[in-house]
């Protein structure tokens, strides 16, 4: 509401306030709450980042991060693909802040996930491992370490020419597109 009213200060707060109670409610009762405590560290996150508060921004991300990856320890069929987004939310970030070697770490990390879930679930998780190979390959490539973006990127290739190719499906096309680039 604060937000659409233009109020960047009483939005804040109230951004604050649910991340609070939520930790408050997660003391609890974890199994129930945390994931909210997650949830509503990105909203405090992209506020920040939308506001140019970069450093409270990337605090925000990376205890999200942390409070996913615990989640994802004790059930990672549930809290593995929310853990891998905000791994891939992390990188972008971190890309965009210029730090390349925080986004590598977030890329990769994200790309494992992305790999164990595509593993384990067939097809489904395959969009989300090649668009993080995508990533990290403009990453890499951005970085000047061509074999590791040249690797990366004919990944991401291969991989959408399999879901075109099996799923005939005309949408993934500007995917594939954008990894050969």
């Amino acid at each position: 509401l604060y937000g659409d009213l233009k109020r960047p200060k009483d939005t804040r707060r109230v951004y604050e306030e649910l991340v609070k109670t939520y930790r408050n409610l997660a003391a609890r009762s974890p199994e129930t709450y945390l994931p909210d405590v997650a949830f509503s560290l990105n909203r405090l996150g992209t506020f920040h980042r939308e506001n140019q508060r970069d450093r409270d921004a990337r605090k925000a991300y990376e205890e999200e991060v942390k409070v996913y990856r615990d989640l994802a320890a004790h059930d990672s069929a549930r809290y593995l693909p929310y853990l891998a987004l905000s791994q891939v939310q992390l990188g972008v970030f971190h890309q965009e802040q210029n730090r390349l070697k925080d986004a590598t770490r977030a890329y990769e990390n994200a790309l494992k996930a992305y790999r164990t879930l595509a593993a384990s679930r067939g097809t489904l998780y395959s969009p989300y491992v090649a668009v993080t190979l995508t990533a990290l390959g403009d990453l890499y490539r951005q970085q000047k370490q061509t074999k590791n973006a040249g690797e990366a990127l004919e990944e991401a290739v291969k991989t959408w020419r399999t879901m075109v190719a099996r799923d005939r499906q005309d949408d993934l096309r500007p995917d594939l597109a954008a990894a050969l680039e």
